[in-house]
Order: C-alpha cells, then sequence, then structure tokens
C-alpha cells in the first residue's frame, strides 16, 4: 500500500475576494495537516471563520491552491455580522505518490 505525506494544508485568510469595511475575521485552527492519505481515497477536516467585529464581513469565494485540494462550505457570497461564524470543509484527495502541500 502506498501512502502520501501531507505536511500543511494552510488556511490563508485575507481581504482578498472579500470585504470588509473594519471586520476582524479569524480562522479556528489556523492550519490544517492531512498526515498520510493513501492514493485513490481523501481526508477531510473542519475550518471556522469567524467575525469578532466589530462590523459585518462578506466573504465572496473560497478558493485553495495546490493540487488536490479543495474546499466547500455554506453558499457565497455569505456576510458574518459581529459574532457569527461559518464553517468551511478542506479535502485533500492525493492524485500520485509525493509531499504535497497548498493554501
Amino acid at each position: 500500500m502506498f501512502f502520501i505525506f501531507v505536511t500543511v494544508l494552510a488556511v490563508a485568510v485575507t481581504l482578498s475576494g472579500c470585504t470588509a469595511s473594519s471586520g476582524n475575521i479569524t480562522a479556528s485552527p489556523p492550519s490544517l495537516s492531512f498526515g498520510n492519505v493513501a492514493v485513490g481515497s481523501s481526508g477531510e477536516q473542519t475550518v471556522t471563520l469567524k467575525n469578532s467585529g466589530p462590523t459585518t464581513f462578506t466573504v465572496t469565494k473560497a478558493v485553495t491552491s495546490g493540487g488536490g485540494f479543495a474546499v466547500t462550505g455554506p453558499p457565497l457570497p455569505l456576510t458574518l455580522a459581529e459574532g457569527q461564524s461559518a464553517t468551511f470543509t478542506g479535502r485533500f484527495a492525493p492524485v500520485a505518490i509525493g509531499h504535497a502541500s497548498g493554501s
């Protein structure tokens, strides 16, 4: 059986693709590590974005980089008022043996 080792899928949360006048959004956990994932299978983990205010924050898109990585979540655009959060799922499905990383 062959395994692929994935060090980290870093969650990059920036204002790129989002609009906010002065929102404060954080990701929890700040990064995901999928460990060993066999070719032909997949691993999934969740990440929660929270707006700790003081104004609304609109997420207009969620994208990944790196082969085999994907992100899914609530329909976008998604507006989070102060104190609200949303959960997204990061997925890794390797197509080849070797090290992989993404964001």
